[in-house]
């Protein structure tokens, strides 16, 4: 669709590139340079931003439940508390997504410490 706009437009499609995000489907355009409503000449390039579908994942492990949390909700993850009797200190002893690229709107289980 895009192409098609730009060629209506006498825009010329430039390079592309890719970036994580947690809420814009896979595929669709986070960006373009120029951006969209600004002002462009015939024969201009533009450059866009597409969506892979993914969120990068931290490490949470060792960090406080809180912390944990505070991390993970801005990827927009299911994150789903358990807790580890085995352990105390209310940190994260383990996470069941590994650190890296996972889908949007993963479920991820994070367990808390809190044994005595």
């Amino acid at each position: 669709q895009a192409k098609t706009a730009l060629g209506q437009l006498k825009l010329v499609v430039g390079s592309s590139s890719q970036q994580d995000s947690p809420t814009v489907p896979k595929g669709v355009i986070i960006s373009s340079s120029p951006a969209a409503g600004a002002n462009a000449s015939q024969g201009d390039k533009v450059q866009f931003v597409v969506s892979t579908g993914l969120v990068d994942v931290p490490s949470v492990v060792g960090l406080s439940g809180a912390d944990a949390n505070a991390a993970l909700s801005p990827l927009q993850l299911d994150v789903n508390v358990t807790t580890d009797n085995g352990c105390s200190g209310g940190t994260v002893s383990s996470q069941s997504l590994p650190q890296g690229e996972q889908p949007q709107g993963s479920t991820i289980t994070i367990a808390v410490c809190t044994g005595s």
